[in-house]
């Protein structure tokens, strides 16, 4: 009786026979048919754990993040701001500062429900933590106020370090601001503005905050 050609790789697969008994035609059939794809998937999964180890490792991390509204910084006031605080810090290269510059831009058409959509989306911005801090001109801060997003600064005000005069009083009495000084807008580009620093209450930095109002006012 005619032996069945594919009998022996059979045998070879189920362990009934040596695979070097195998002629080279033979071994390759057997590897094609039973191993060659477990291999390959074998492979892929070691490439996805090595690609996400490698990525986990080089990527960098966001630990900060503010935005303008109301006026715009220089490229150097953005880096000031940004990894200019991150080395002052000495977080090291993994970590980074960003800062959305003029988060909300004043609509082209004088419409007041396009201004309000502007505003609407910063707002959801802020409510989704994506800051933690804005910077603002004195009309925006004010404007701002009503949407109580502003984190209560009063500790800081109880700090001798910062002049009590510099404070944005809410109607409430306690602090939720504090106004810039001239140094420090001379670094930003903003020279000659009103700017009021405010942290905001969804933001989760309060790991950095004092670091960061000590680090402007430098």
């Amino acid at each position: 009786m005619s032996k069945d050609p594919v009998s022996e790789e059979k045998r070879i697969a189920n362990g009934r026979k040596n695979f070097s008994e195998l002629d080279t035609k033979g071994k390759i059939t057997v590897f094609r048919d039973y191993y060659l794809l477990p291999c390959i998937l074998i492979l892929l999964v070691i490439a996805g754990i090595v690609w996400f180890i490698h990525d986990v490792l080089q990527s960098t991390k966001t630990v900060y993040s503010g935005a303008t509204v109301g006026f715009d910084v220089t490229d150097e006031g953005n880096t000031f701001l940004t990894s200019g605080f991150i080395e002052h810090m000495e977080l090291g290269s993994k970590k980074k500062a960003v800062l959305s510059r003029n988060a909300v831009m004043t609509s082209e058409e004088e419409l007041e429900y396009k201004q309000q959509s502007l505003e609407y989306a910063f707002t959801v911005q802020i409510t989704a933590g994506e800051y933690q801090y804005v910077l603002m001109d004195s009309k925006s801060f004010d404007h701002y106020s009503g949407y109580d997003f502003y984190s209560n600064m009063d500790t800081f005000r109880e700090n001798p370090t910062w002049s009590q005069e510099e404070f944005y009083i809410g109607s409430d009495g306690h602090a939720y601001g504090i106004r810039l000084p001239e140094k420090t807008l001379k670094k930003m580009g903003a020279e000659g503005k009103e700017i009021y620093l405010g942290f905001v209450v969804t933001g989760n930095g309060e790991k950095y905050n004092e670091d960061f109002l000590s680090y402007l006012f430098i």
